[in-house]
């Protein structure tokens, strides 16, 4: 998975293009994959990127229950709202 988002990336991809409902990649990745997570913010994807009903990628962590990536976003400056 990480190939096929490093190809994308290095062929123009925007990291922090939002979806329909104003998810970015990383709010997909915060509720599955610490590694997907720690890659996608290597890379600068916006940490306090909100969707449009003003979900944080930090809330879809917590959410879905996902304590590593909770402590990672916070490591790096992840804000509530």
């Amino acid at each position: 998975m990480k190939e096929i988002a490093e190809l994308l990336i290095s062929h123009g991809l925007d990291i922090n293009a939002k979806g329909k409902h104003g998810k970015t990649p990383l709010h997909y990745a915060a509720g599955k994959s610490l590694d997907m997570v720690e890659f996608l913010i290597s890379h600068g994807a916006d940490i306090n990127a909100t969707t449009r009903q003003k979900e944080t990628v930090l809330s879809f962590a917590q959410f879905y229950h996902k304590n590593d990536i909770v402590k990672i976003l916070i490591s790096h400056g992840a804000k509530e709202k």
